[in-house]
Parts: structure tokens; sequence; C-alpha cells
């Protein structure tokens, strides 16, 4: 309806387009990932200043992993995209490297609550990477640092392990890794 065409005008002129006929349109497909590009980019800064209040940094967690795995309000799905993780495919590898190596490194916190919804994130990219063949090398990452002696990289590895395990098929992980996260949480009870 009109308030459909009137954040479709807003997301387009806001994010660059300028041309409010193209606008009303619906923005392409290249301006929804140009668009979806900085949002996740100024979430991922926001999650990543250790200098942010605490709420700041959750906030900026829980609307990253809601909007890479599809559960935002702000929905990109239309004819151009399947589903909200074609715009996370479509964003450029190098890029979404970067992305998740700060979103993989803000989970070394004190606050319970930003290792939690960190991990989630991590567990959202996760889900739709891995099943893809990409990311492999997370599992051993968050196996290593289950046994890190910091006590919240510890923590957040556990509650990372234990997400991607609820987001994934078991048939994504190979035995290696089936037994390599069990080892993990058998080690840290």
């Amino acid at each position: 309806g009109k308030q459909e065409v009137n954040l479709k005008t807003t997301l387009c002129v806001k994010s660059g387009g300028g041309d409010k006929e193209a606008a009303a349109r619906g923005p392409s497909k290249l301006t929804r990932l140009t668009w979806q590009k900085k949002f996740i980019g100024s979430l991922t800064k926001e999650l990543a200043d250790g200098s942010n209040t605490p709420s700041v940094r959750l906030l900026a967690a829980v609307v990253m992993k809601n909007t890479i795995a599809g559960r935002s309000t702000v929905s990109f799905e239309t004819d151009l995209f399947q589903n909200q993780a074609d715009v996370w495919i479509g964003l450029d590898p190098e890029y979404r490297g970067h992305v998740k190596q700060a979103v993989v490194s803000a989970l070394d916190t004190d606050d319970n609550n930003i290792r939690r919804a960190v991990a989630l994130c991590v567990a959202s990219i996760a889900a739709i990477e891995i099943p893809r063949g990409e990311w492999q090398d997370l599992i051993s990452l968050m196996v290593g640092t289950a046994d890190n002696e910091n006590i919240n990289v510890r923590l957040s590895s556990l509650q990372t392990l234990g997400f991607l395990a609820d987001e994934l098929e078991s048939r994504y992980f190979n035995d290696q890794q089936k037994s390599f996260i069990i080892q993990a949480i058998v080690k840290n009870i």
C-alpha cells in the first residue's frame, strides 16, 4: 500500500537513488545491495566499537542478525531476491569476510548480553554460508578459542557452537567437526 511505497521511496532516496519516480517503483537489485551493504557496514562499525555503550552494541548485533537472517521489519524479499540470504550472498565476498571478521572479534566482550547477541549473529551468517560450502574454518576457530584462557572468549565460543548446532542440520558438519564440538563442550563442563 501507500506505506510500502513510502518506505521504498525513503530507502531509495536515502541510499543514493535520488529519483523519486524510480523509488516509487521500488529499488533495483543494485540499489538494494548498495543499501544493504551500507546498513550492515554501519551496524558492524557500531558493534565493533568497544567505546560504544553496551545498549548500542547489543542493538547493532540484534539488528544485524535479524537483517541477515531475514527476520527484520525492513525486508528485501521481492521478485529480485528469492530470500534474505540471497541479499547477503549477493554482497562482495571480500566485504562479507571483513564483516565476519569484525563480528567474530566482537565475541570477546565482558557483557553477556552482547556476547549472546553476537554469537547469534555469527550463527545466522554461518547458517547461510556453511550449507554453501563457505566459512568452513568457523567450526575449527570456535573449537580452538573454546580453549582460550580468557573466560569471555571461551564462553563466546561455546555459545556460538551451541547456536550453530541449533541453526544447522547435522549433515553440514563432518564427523571430525562433530567430534571437535563435543570435545570442546565436554572439556568446558
